[in-house]
């Protein structure tokens, strides 16, 4: 069964990298379930945008959802440095996981970092064309959301982290 992985940035107390990943079989269920969340008027979910009342209902639906997720941690600088060395790290873990598709949320002047960075451990791990990656802007992909809302509560702390401990299987410090 085909491997989704989407992955979203926070930078609070260091560079974090959140990647979660769902069966495409259900990937249609956690859209639909992170569309009903959005407030009226709103086109996408944000956590520095919602109160703590809805910060709490967010995720208490991403923990009801069928995804897995890896927070990649570096206080390596500059961001672009750690982003990449990052991206080095999450691609022989997603080979190993067995994914399609990579989704990272568009950023100007990131984006084509990124792929440059992507081809290049694809190419170094002989798996050159392993996964499709492309870079959505998170109106478009409800997805977007999910390590949205997982990389802010992990590095909010405090209340927030344990919220998300169900879904976070792991957490890999990058040197």
């Amino acid at each position: 069964m085909p491997l989704l992985a989407f992955a979203d940035e926070s930078s609070r107390q260091g560079y974090l990298l959140c990647v979660v990943t769902v069966r495409q079989a259900e990937a249609g269920d956690v859209r639909k379930a992170m569309r009903a969340l959005v407030a009226k008027g709103a086109g996408r979910l944000h956590m520095n945008d919602e109160s703590d009342q809805r910060r709490r209902r967010i995720l208490g639906v991403v923990r009801a959802q069928p995804i897995e997720a890896v927070l990649y941690v570096t206080r390596r600088k500059p961001i672009r440095d750690g982003r990449a060395e990052i991206i080095r790290t999450v691609v022989p873990d997603l080979l190993t996981a067995g994914a399609d598709r990579l989704v990272l949320e568009a950023q100007v002047g990131q984006d084509v970092h990124d792929r440059r960075v992507l081809f290049d451990s694809l190419q170094k791990a002989g798996r050159p064309g392993a996964f499709e990656y492309v870079h959505e802007s998170p109106h478009a992909e409800p997805l977007l959301w999910v390590p949205d809302a997982v990389a802010w509560a992990y590095g909010r702390q405090g209340e927030w982290r344990p919220k998300v401990a169900t879904v976070v299987r792991r957490v890999v410090e990058v040197l």
